[in-house]
């Protein structure tokens, strides 16, 4: 069976200092864990621009009217490593926006279907992932799995933050086209409208993490909280912290 071509996309908008360090982290485990797969930041502007994180020649860099700079990331002993940024800032939908989270969502799908890719998989950049991506998609394209995310068990849907699609699959039901993210509005919200949209073809993969929006999880009592490992995190507002320390756990570099 041939390996599948994997594009790795986040999606990032620097708000504030804090989100520019998570960016950074966010980079060491892409880079520590998945040096065999193509990588894309989308980003929407923000008042800490990420160009002052993910540097040339490291990262190429794309805008919505075309190609600034290209690297050879070889030097690197990486694949493919750029930043898609947009011209203009969407907004939140919870911050009387419209939908920008939506959009970066749907272009990371385009650019995997535009350039070939067989699997696309969303590492939002406030998300630390400490495992590699390749096994899970291999597992995926074994059973001929569409989509799949971790299930989060507080809000009761799926981590689409972290979440891997069939490129073709994308592209045979439409998918960017259905969600439609210049008509959303909030209701359904996103995340219900993604499990909506995939249907039958949404698996849970048993990867062990969650959005930390309460402090349900510090570092004192991570192992606890967890007993059996965990694997990735979001929503740390209240202690940065616990992001290096599950890099610690997980034997990932922090410099």
């Amino acid at each position: 069976m041939t390996s599948p071509r994997i594009l790795i996309y986040g999606t990032c908008c620097l708000s504030d200092a804090t989100l520019r360090e998570l960016i950074k982290l966010w980079e060491r485990c892409i880079d520590s864990q998945n040096p065999d797969c193509d990588v894309v930041m989308i980003d929407a502007p923000g008042p800490y621009g990420v160009e002052k994180v993910l540097r040339p020649p490291k990262w190429s860099w794309e805008t919505e009217s075309g190609h600034i700079y290209r690297a050879d990331p070889i030097d690197y002993g990486l694949m493919h490593r750029w930043v898609y940024s947009f011209t203009e800032n969407a907004g939140h939908l919870n911050r009387g926006g419209k939908d920008g989270a939506g959009r970066a969502f749907m272009q990371g799908m385009m650019i995997a279907m535009q350039r070939g890719y067989d699997y696309c998989v969303h590492v939002e950049g406030d998300l630390i992932m400490t495992r590699p991506i390749r096994p899970w998609v291999e597992r995926m394209h074994k059973h001929g799995i569409k989509c799949a995310a971790p299930f989060d068990s507080y809000y009761q849907f799926g981590e689409w933050g972290l979440s891997f699609f069939n490129v073709d699959w994308l592209r045979e039901t439409n998918f960017m086209e259905r969600y439609d993210w210049p008509r959303q509005t909030g209701l359904p919200i996103p995340e219900i409208k993604i499990e909506q949209l995939c249907g039958d073809e949404f698996f849970t993969l048993p990867i062990r993490g969650l959005r930390n929006d309460f402090h349900q999880v510090t570092r004192a009592h991570m192992t606890s909280a967890f007993p059996y490992g965990i694997d990735y995190i979001t929503h740390c507002y209240k202690d940065f912290g616990i992001y290096t320390e599950l890099m610690k756990r997980n034997g990932v570099p922090l410099t």
